[in-house]
């Protein structure tokens, strides 16, 4: 199993959670529909600040809505995740030869967001389960809430932005790029 690394947005509705994935990756509306795949199989390319680059798929809506406001249990979230035919890079999209003897096996890294209300599943259950699975869990961040006792005790990085409501999308955009150390 290759090492998948993730990067969560946290928070109620209307804290701008989509808005901020969308100026960070430069891309549209991507989502989980019932039959778990993507509607839109967007790959972009993250710089970090020390120069490193790394392909990255986003998630506009949040894994407990998906498309049409289905919501994508916790189970489903990992099942769509480790889909290999979902991710895997066609060959001819690639830099590199065949000769080269390598063929990228599908993107590791993700950027998504988690409700946090009452009425959607807790998102600390989606994030256990990513840590069971040998996940990465590069960082969480909350919108429009200081982080929860359970992220604050998990040991996992993180950060919040209790007045990202009442802040323009790309003030919030850019504390989060910064608190992630993205170009």
């Amino acid at each position: 199993m290759s090492m998948k690394r993730a990067w969560i947005l946290l928070g109620d509705s209307n804290v701008k959670k989509s808005t901020v994935i969308r100026a960070l990756t430069g891309t549209g509306n991507v989502n989980i529909n019932k039959n778990l795949s993507v509607k839109s199989n967007k790959i972009c390319q993250i710089e970090r600040l020390d120069g490193l680059r790394f392909s990255l798929v986003p998630y506009t809506s949040a894994m407990q809505e998906g498309e049409g406001k289905v919501k994508i249990v916790p189970e489903d979230m990992l099942k769509h995740f480790n889909n290999k035919e979902v991710f895997a890079i066609p060959e001819s999209s690639l830099a590199v030869s065949k000769q080269d003897g390598f063929i990228f096996p599908g993107v590791r890294n993700f950027l998504f967001c988690l409700h946090n209300k009452s009425n959607f599943s807790d998102p600390k259950t989606y994030v256990e389960l990513l840590l069971q699975d040998e996940w990465n869990i590069e960082a969480i961040i909350s919108l429009g809430a200081e982080a929860p006792n359970w992220l604050q005790y998990s040991g996992i990085r993180y950060a919040a932005i209790p007045n990202a409501k009442k802040l323009p999308g790309s003030v919030v955009a850019y504390k989060v790029r910064d608190f992630f150390q993205w170009k």
